[in-house]
């Protein structure tokens, strides 16, 4: 067995009573969830000094099936004894006084089986076969030989059979003082989490879009489908979203059998869980080449993971001889996944949820504390429960205003510190930073310089954050999170800032690293004059992004991350490319990009007309039969009821009146596109 997942006999010795019955009913319980029937057939528990017929641990299957070697009946009792069991023992464990036990009685009414585990003991073959006759001779003395299936299990019976559980596995080794360090079995993973037995809030508010599409769907649906998927071997799939909406709660959930019948739960007891945050040993490359090597059929969750990490082990689980299926958790939210991943992404949960949250977990919030704090967190669990720590008296939050609350949520019961808050607003310029590199050109160098401090003082700060729970970390990347403070605290930084010297340190002397993290910053202050009057300026004819006709593949993504901060310029600098034929021709390879960027922008009643009319530009190069990322498609999801309505799926703001009249307008262009292609 490889390093990792070994377990040997020596260490299955090591078990007290307790812990031996309870490793064996999270054996039975993982072979009967392999075998896709429920664990409720598996009863075990109450005091090791209890009388207890001669049956630690039952399983009890109504159906008649064949579930494995390792329980081997429908009907099969396990007498756990954390002792050294050697032949001459066994009658009086069987047939206490000469009678045989009532649960031994009772397995002959249904062929059941009844297996004695010793934890101590080691046998060579000789000595087990020894132990098995005892066994036979006990049954044969009261008449009822061969009536039942007998067998003995050992030490390294019992750690043979923990092998095939990782999830098992990974609880065992750290009952016993060996865990393999930074990974964990099923447990309560998720932000906030304390005990298994917390009901999951299902939430059927948030929406949950699906992976290659524009879908969302409910959470029951989402949590039935991902359970389907992950029942495949070499499945890959990712969850992502902010901070603070429920991602990791939401895999937690894919284990929990409380949760809609109608799809089963994966197996509790062969999951891997791990938080890159927590930089486990091994690696998780390293766990998935030690699990293939040992065959392993498991779910293995990382949290915290990134893109390049994801990429990595998908290719490892999709290999051929792979049973293995990979689940990814990351706040980030990127486009360029590898084949075979199914990507879902979470929106913000609802009000309703985040209240029944506090209510369990701050009992001592007043209905009006609790109101003010689910209005200010905006659907963010992280953020609610980081206000409500700060909670002294009942009242007190619901008298705050925002930019109070706000003081609190960044305070923390600490004193106010200036320096921290400078260190604190330069450090969310940037979506994420390296705090690896220290040199005179670093990304630290470059928010130190904002902060007006020194490196090493920067760093000090960012780590005092970290503390806060207010800067989350993977790898040599650092964030501040949840987006909800970040944005904040940029808007703050951005409003203080020269924006000539804001353009200078993040774009005009700075990598495409930093200019595309600052970028995506920028993207969220669009409530920020500074943040529209350098956006504006990129958007003019000669400025950054002016020429959108010509634009390099780094500044389309500044674009596309910047364009809701000043709509206008975006949609002028987009109208002055449309009047350039090599920007609508079908030979562009960006048509599409361009195309749906203008969709985006056409949802704002003000700027609906402009844009469905560059869109149309676009439309009316296209022959009839043109299939290959139709712009007449774009254009005509714009006239879709559910988008025209002011609540409708898109967001869209635009009037019916609005689009009525530009699709009478367009039924006029072209010998009528309007009906053959705009079609409502």
């Amino acid at each position: 067995m490889h390093p990792f997942l070994e377990i040997t006999s020596s260490a299955i010795q090591q078990l007290d009573d307790e812990q031996a019955r309870e490793l064996v009913a999270r054996l039975c319980k993982a072979e009967l969830r392999r075998h896709s029937v429920g664990t409720s057939p598996v009863t075990w528990g109450g005091d090791q000094r209890a009388k207890d017929g001669g049956v630690d641990v039952r399983v009890d299957i109504s159906s008649a099936i064949t579930v494995s070697n390792y329980v081997p009946r429908n009907a099969t009792a396990y007498q756990v004894k954390a002792e050294s069991f050697p032949p001459r023992k066994i009658p009086g464990e069987m047939a206490p006084k000469a009678a045989l036990r009532p649960a031994i009685k009772e397995l002959l009414t249904c062929s059941g089986a009844y297996i004695i585990v010793s934890t101590k003991d080691n046998c060579s073959d000789i000595f087990l076969k020894k132990r098995r006759k005892a066994m036979s001779d006990c049954l044969t003395t009261h008449g009822l030989a061969g009536s039942i299936h007998l067998d003995f299990y050992d030490s390294r019976r019992i750690a043979d059979w923990a092998g095939n559980y990782p999830g098992v596995l990974v609880w065992l080794r750290s009952i016993l003082g060996k865990p393999i360090e930074g990974w964990k079995p099923y447990g309560p993973w998720a932000y906030h989490e304390t005990s298994l037995d917390d009901e999951y809030l299902l939430d059927d508010k948030i929406e949950v879009f699906v992976p290659s599409t524009d879908e969302a769907i409910s959470v029951t649906l989402a949590i039935k489908r991902l359970r389907g998927e992950l029942a495949i071997n070499g499945a890959s799939a990712r969850i992502v979203g902010l901070s603070g909406v429920g991602k990791t709660r939401l895999v937690q959930a894919l284990f929990d059998n409380r949760i809609d019948g109608s799809a089963a739960a994966l197996n509790q007891e062969n999951v891997l869980y791990t938080d890159l945050s927590d930089n486990p040993t091994p690696q998780p490359t390293a766990m998935l080449e030690a699990l293939l090597q040992e065959d392993a059929d498991c779910v293995v969750v990382i949290d915290n993971c990134g893109q390049d990490i994801h990429r990595k082990l998908t290719e490892i689980v999709q290999r051929p001889e792979s049973k293995i299926r990979l689940v990814t958790i990351e706040y980030d939210i990127r486009d360029d996944l590898p084949d075979g991943t199914a990507c879902y992404r979470l929106e913000k949960a609802s009000g309703e949820v985040i209240t029944r949250l506090l209510k369990r977990r701050y009992q001592a919030l007043t209905d009006i504390d609790i109101h003010k704090i689910v209005e200010f967190s905006d659907g963010n669990a992280r953020v609610a429960f980081a206000l409500a720590s700060t909670s002294e008296s009942k009242g007190e939050l619901a008298q705050l205003r925002d930019d109070e609350l706000f003081t609190r949520l960044f305070v923390q019961n600490h004193i106010e510190n200036d320096e921290l808050q400078r260190c604190a607003e330069a450090a969310s310029l940037l979506y994420s930073f390296d705090v690896e590199d220290v040199s005179e050109t670093s990304e630290l160098a470059v928010l130190s310089a904002v902060a007006e401090v020194t490196i090493p003082t920067f760093y000090r700060n960012v780590s005092e954050l970290q503390e806060r729970g207010l800067v989350q970390e993977r790898g040599k990347w650092k964030a501040i999170l949840p987006h909800a403070i970040a944005n904040r605290l940029a808007l703050n930084a951005v409003e203080s800032s020269h924006p000539s010297l804001l353009v200078k340190r993040f774009v005009a002397d700075a990598s495409e690293r930093v200019v595309r993290s600052f970028s995506r910053r920028l993207g969220y202050l669009h409530e920020s004059t500074h943040a529209q009057q350098i956006v504006g300026a990129w958007l003019e004819p000669d400025g950054l992004l002016g020429k959108v006709s010509s634009l390099s593949t780094l500044k389309r993504e500044i674009l596309e991350n910047v364009a809701s901060v000043n709509q206008r310029a975006a949609l002028n600098a987009l109208r002055r490319a449309v009047e350039t034929n090599n920007f609508i021709s079908l030979d562009n390879p960006n048509r599409a990009y361009s195309a749906r960027l203008l969709r985006s922008l056409a949802y704002e009643p003000g700027l609906f007309d402009d844009a469905a009319s560059a869109l149309l530009q676009f439309a009316l190069k296209e022959p009839d039969d043109y299939d290959s990322y139709s712009t007449r498609d774009i254009l005509q999801s714009l006239f879709l009821l559910s988008s025209i309505r002011n609540t409708g799926l898109s967001g869209t703001a635009f009037s019916i009146r609005q689009g009525a009249s530009f699709f009478w307008r367009c039924s006029t262009v072209k010998g009528g596109i309007a009906s053959s292609s705009l079609r409502a």
